[in-house]
């Protein structure tokens, strides 16, 4: 079939939910899912993608993003790389938020041809390897109650219960 030009009018769109349920979806393939989401509200639970890496691109608003790893400061214009497997919640600031949404099963990282052989972005990539920004601290939340993480697998979202905050240790090893 050939290719055929769509206009994807997204301006009209109303903000709703928060960055999981208020999801849309535009275009998927097996590899790739896009979409926008505009949360109306912070994340209440923590979710967790079991399936593949995510990615936001923040096109207005601002707040910041929980992660096992640390919080990390957002804004317009920032790139928000999640890893498959890494416990996250998104808490916008109050201001209306307007992003792009991704998700990948194959790894989310820069294309061969803006890095070299050892892996550094080469000079003439669409980004610096100072614009990645690491979290912020990584401090223990040392909170009892119910705190609940949203675990996608297999297509499904599974609600699992936790007595401990999932954010009560510090030190991650790897590579993420």
């Amino acid at each position: 079939l050939p290719h055929r030009h769509r206009l994807v009018n997204t301006g009209q769109l109303t903000a709703s939910g928060d960055a999981l349920s208020g999801r849309v979806p535009l275009f998927f393939n097996n590899d790739v899912t896009f979409g926008v989401v505009l949360p109306a509200e912070p994340m209440r639970d923590y979710y967790r993608n079991g399936v593949g890496d995510e990615m936001y691109f923040v096109h207005t608003g601002s707040g910041t993003l929980e992660t096992i790893f640390g919080p990390i400061e957002y804004g317009p214009g920032d790139y928000l790389v999640i890893p498959i497997g890494t416990t996250y919640r998104l808490v916008p600031d109050g201001s209306p938020q307007r992003m792009l949404w991704l998700e990948c099963p194959s790894e989310i990282e820069p294309p061969k041809r803006y890095r070299n052989e050892y892996g550094q972005l080469l000079e003439h990539s669409p980004y610096y390897h100072r614009d990645i920004r690491p979290p912020a601290a990584m401090a223990p939340v040392l909170e009892d109650g119910d705190h609940v993480i949203r675990v996608r697998s297999r297509d499904r979202i599974t609600p699992y219960h936790y007595r401990h905050h999932p954010f009560d240790l510090v030190g991650w090893d790897g590579y993420l």
